[in-house]
């Protein structure tokens, strides 16, 4: 050590790693430490020096059993203030570091099972208590809250045993650890090393021929190789990091699908929905079937628009569409009633009346850009404004774009574009798109904030002066946008 403990520290200090401090001598520990920057100092220094020193000493496995948790307690403090976390002292009431545990004594109890069939006589469900020894795991899966309040996690095909209430030996198969609260330390053995938690869940698969994989998914944990391997190797793995125990530690090919989690995690939660167009698509209050009566506006949040200019990613010159009232509608291209929002309230959406907009429409299932005019892509636009709460991570989900016809000449499609305020979602766009069958156009937009506009633009993909084609550019459309959780 290199500097002098403030008094009584060295005391205290000394039968915290004996495993011998009284509660009165734990409280009075953690009051040292919390009041006195030094003794911090002093006892970060003093548990690394104690576990490099530990280290030196024969192999962990050849420990006594509370020896080798008191090791995996001055890991865990270590790291904690290593990383300057703040304070960590272990369960005031720990055992000796001398005792054993006793022979037949309750090491574990099931807490979830799943179509279990395994090894023991009994029959598998909650509440079981389990000793020290070898379990076969032939299907399904199983949880259980080990002494120490460890949730170990086990799924077929696997077999594990359970060697103490601080250690766990993984035969073969996939199994979790997790170590949270006030839970315990604990140590998982593979046949190739071992991993030590340092206050993290983690999960593990061997293979039948021993080697396997770690993927760290909270926390910390160490990744030992067996002393007897042919090149020993040490590893502190983070939250999102893996490793194969081999011959030697090397990178894992595995991701964090291919390992199981405590069945008792909650799934993690769903995307939000907070838009969606069919749905909020205005109803005409004349009834249904009927078109708009002309009074109708789109929900909170959503415009319907187009392009008067002609030009795409300046929002300030979009127009706003008009609630559609014609009843009926010519035969061709689309006849019937359909309430919809065009340039016009009352005209037709192929009408020559429209100019420009001629044939635009905006509806509840569908949506038809305008004509090209003078090189000018008229654009039918669907837009969404985030509302306050709405800010974060935002999805176009489960989307849908198909045409309606692909006849007519040329044959060249639509273009489909989608904006973020003047952005361009590159990743997102269709050009030229023909497909009857519905397709999907769902990814990324990125974080947003309140105010941001979301536009979804169909065009003819530049027609031209091909009218009679144009009449044939509507597409059935759909789509949700979802914030993540």
């Amino acid at each position: 050590m290199t500097s002098e403990p403030p008094p009584p520290l060295a005391s205290l200090l000394s039968k915290l790693v004996d495993g011998h401090l009284t509660e009165e001598e734990h409280d009075k520990l953690e009051a040292i430490l919390r009041a006195n920057p030094t003794a911090r100092d002093y006892y970060r220094l003093y548990l690394t020096t104690h576990l490099e020193l530990a280290d030196t000493a024969p192999r962990v496995a050849a420990f006594p059993v509370r020896r080798r948790r008191n090791a995996l307690l001055l890991a865990a403090a270590a790291l904690v203030l290593a990383a300057g976390l703040g304070l960590w002292l272990p369960h005031r009431n720990a055992p000796s570091s001398v005792e054993q545990t006793p022979a037949g004594a309750v090491l574990a109890t099931t807490s979830l099972t799943r179509d279990v069939a395994w090894s023991l006589a009994e029959t598998p469900a909650p509440g079981l208590e389990l000793r020290a020894g070898r379990i076969t795991l032939d299907a399904g899966s199983i949880e259980l809250t080990l002494v120490g309040d460890q949730i170990f996690t086990v799924a077929a095909p696997s077999e594990f045993e359970l060697v103490d209430e601080d250690e766990v030996f993984l035969h073969r198969g996939s199994a979790s650890l997790r170590i949270a609260g006030s839970a315990s330390p604990c140590l998982l053995r593979v046949p190739l090393g071992t991993i030590v938690d340092l206050g993290t869940e983690f999960a593990v698969k061997v293979a039948p021929d021993g080697t396997a994989d770690v993927w760290v998914f909270e926390g910390k944990a160490r990744v030992d190789l067996n002393a007897d391997a042919s090149a020993r190797d040490r590893r502190v793995l983070s939250a999102g990091q893996s490793v194969r125990l081999a011959d030697t530690l090397v990178a894992s090919p595995a991701s964090a699908a291919d390992f199981i989690r405590p069945l008792s995690t909650p799934p993690p939660p769903a995307p939000r929905v907070i838009a969606d167009f069919a749905a909020e698509f205005p109803s005409s209050s004349l009834g249904p079937d009927r078109p708009f009566a002309g009074n109708e506006a789109p929900a909170n949040g959503w415009s319907y628009l187009w392009n008067p200019d002609g030009n795409l990613g300046t929002p300030e010159n979009y127009m706003p569409l008009a609630a559609n009232t014609v009843d009926a509608f010519p035969a061709a291209n689309g006849g019937g009633r359909h309430p919809m929002f065009t340039k016009l309230p009352d005209a037709a959406f192929n009408s020559p009346a429209q100019g420009d907009f001629q044939y635009g429409r905006i509806s509840k299932t569908s949506i038809h850009p305008g004509k090209v005019t003078a090189a000018q892509d008229h654009r039918a636009i669907i837009a969404y404004t985030i509302q306050p709460g709405e800010q974060g991570e935002i999805r176009i989900a489960n989307s849908s774009l198909a045409k309606y016809r692909v006849d007519g000449q040329p044959a060249n499609g639509v273009d489909l574009d989608i904006y973020v305020n003047g952005r361009r979602i590159d990743a997102l766009g269709k050009d030229g798109f023909q497909s009857l069958t519905p397709t999907r156009f769902d990814g990324s937009l990125g974080t947003l904030a309140p105010g941001d506009t979301i536009y979804v633009m169909l065009g003819n993909n530049a027609d031209g002066s091909a009218q009679t084609y144009e009449a044939y550019d509507a597409c059935v459309i759909d789509f949700q946008l979802v914030k993540a959780p």
